[in-house]
């Protein structure tokens, strides 16, 4: 799992570390400006550009190695192989926020919204990150073309879903964050980044069942 971890994150910092560092800075940069760092509109940026870096994770769109040659390569279990792209998926996404941390202390200061605040969205932007990083990886015995579709449409029907349907609401990671940031987070809201951890978990298990499914007819 180690290895695997070293990997991904060596394989993004080989190709993608300028491009998705980049884009992050200046998209966050633009859009407070625009909003005068309003923290709603900067949050949620934030988490659309996170989500994006996740479903690249999700399609190992820089990984050295595909789930399928680890699982060649290695003795590991098939668990383990999708834990550690996860686990890597989540370190580069928490390196994406260190860098727009700069901007969201000046929000904290300007707008006066707490750290409680801010430490719950960024809570939700992560765990969001593990969600989408999961769907992509039940994909990942597919072609290139067909994990890119799985992982886009699977993305989107949750959001989409979890954003039309009342009682979801709050697994919708949009909402989630902008009512947080609109109103006093109490202790309580943090069971729902369990619930989303959850969430996270159950996309692993299916990859894992998804991919021996499919493996056991090839």
């Amino acid at each position: 799992m180690i290895a695997v971890m070293i990997s991904e994150i060596t394989g993004w910092l080989k190709n993608e570390f300028r491009l998705t560092i980049t884009v992050m800075v200046i998209v966050i940069s633009l859009v407070g400006t625009i909003s005068f760092m309003r923290p709603e509109f900067c949050m949620e940026t934030l988490a659309l550009i996170i989500t994006w870096v996740a479903i690249k994770a999700g399609e190992e769109e820089w990984s050295e190695f595909s789930l399928r040659e680890w699982d060649k390569r290695t003795n590991c279990s098939l668990m383990n192989l999708i834990i550690g792209k996860a686990w890597a998926a989540l370190v580069i996404c928490s390196i994406h926020v260190l860098f727009a941390m700069g901007i969201l202390v000046i929000m904290l200061i300007l707008w006066g919204f707490n750290w409680l605040q801010l430490v719950n969205a960024v809570l939700t932007i992560l765990t969001t990150a593990m969600i989408v990083t999961g769907f992509g990886l039940c994909g990942a015995y597919l072609g290139k073309e067909e994990v890119n579709h799985f992982t886009g449409f699977m993305t989107a029907f949750w959001i989409i879903v979890t954003g039309f349907v009342p009682f979801l609401r709050l697994l919708n990671p949009f909402y989630f964050i902008w009512n947080s940031l609109v109103s006093q987070v109490r202790p309580s809201t943090f069971l729902i980044h369990f619930v989303y951890l959850g969430l996270a978990f159950l996309t692993y298990w299916l990859a894992a069942y998804f991919y021996r499914k499919e493996t056991c007819y090839v």
